[in-house]
């Protein structure tokens, strides 16, 4: 049996680790996988090890990552997921300097999870095919938790800067107005999660507005709607963790988003500057139930038909067999 060896940085959010996770599981059937937490320990990794075992490499900072482990260095093939085109060291202008100027060796192959991660490194960067693919993130493993009482609003994400924290809020604010039962839950980590905790303090929503710092190994968590709108374009990954426990995603108008929701269908599209209407809609999805109920289950339902762990893992397990699979398919339908 081949090996794979999954390095995964500490910057790796929840939700892309739960969808990874969901890869592993299926993976594993055909590689022996060992899973690197990488520290200090693996700085430098490829120059202190030139073993033949493929790689897959998994962090937010996706060329700070090559650099701490001297990728470049490397003989073996590597597999780097791109979960953000914006570095930590760089601005967004200087990685996308260095991406169109630095040449990276053909060992190294950049996985894009979402449409515009595709666009930019193939149109901005010009990174060649060979290099370059484009795969869609699977639905995690679904949590079998109980179904809370109290009617949850949920949003996966990072609690940094670039993200729409405060129109989260404002949400929470608006509802908590109308219905001081619904509950809205933030999971993610980051700097930010304290300054968040303190602002619904602020605004009297403490009640109502529950921060939680989760780990990145915690399963997906329960509500009846989900809220998605990322401040940039990603991976979709908050998304396919609202499909994994039948929540109505509510969600912002970006690219690709059709592949997921269909509109008043199984979810429902806004611009984000609607937040009273999304708000509205929050209330009415309450005061009907069944109704809720169904476009979580039809949201789930199609989510998994086309992102499920047995059909997404096929692809991956094609491509680090060293088969060419461009989804074709997927970026004409995504773009």
């Amino acid at each position: 049996m081949n090996k794979l060896r999954l390095f995964l940085f500490p910057d790796t959010g929840i939700e892309e680790e739960a969808c990874i996770r969901a890869c592993v599981l299926e993976l594993q059937k055909s590689f022996s996988i060992e899973e690197v937490r990488v520290g200090r320990r693996e700085k430098g990794f490829f120059k202190k090890n030139k073993s033949s075992e493929l790689s897959w490499i998994v962090s937010k900072d996706w060329q700070g990552a090559l650099d701490y482990l001297a990728a470049f260095s490397a003989k073996s093939k590597i597999f780097v997921s791109v979960l953000s085109n914006q570095s930590r060291k760089l601005s967004l202008w200087e990685t996308w300097y260095q991406s169109l100027h630095r040449v990276i060796p053909a060992n190294i192959k950049l996985l894009a999870h979402s449409p515009l991660s595709y666009r930019f490194l193939k149109e901005l960067a010009g990174m060649p095919d060979l290099q370059l693919e484009q795969l869609p993130f699977p639905v995690p493993t679904p949590s079998f938790g109980k179904k809370q009482s109290a009617f949850t609003v949920g949003a996966y994400g990072s609690f940094v800067p670039n993200n729409n924290l405060h129109f989260l809020l404002t949400v929470g604010h608006y509802l908590a107005k109308k219905d001081r039962t619904i509950q809205l839950k933030l999971w993610g980590q980051g700097p930010l999660s304290q300054h968040l905790v303190q602002l619904a303090r602020d605004l009297g929503l403490e009640e109502q507005v529950h921060i939680i710092p989760s780990s990145s190994s915690s399963p997906p968590e329960f509500c009846d709607v989900s809220l998605y709108f990322p401040h940039r374009n990603d991976h979709f990954g908050s998304l396919l963790m609202a499909a994994s426990v039948g929540a109505v995603p509510i969600c912002g108008k970006i690219p690709g988003i059709e592949r997921y929701v269909t509109d008043s269908v199984n979810g429902f599209v806004f611009d984000s500057e609607e937040t009273r209407s999304i708000a509205e809609l929050i209330l009415s999805l309450k005061n009907h139930p069944y109704l809720c109920q169904q476009m979580g289950a039809q949201f789930k339902k199609d989510v998994f038909k086309n992102f499920s762990i047995e059909r997404v893992s096929e692809q991956y397990l094609s491509l680090m067999n060293g088969n060419v699979y461009q989804i074709r398919n997927y970026i004409r339908h995504a773009i």
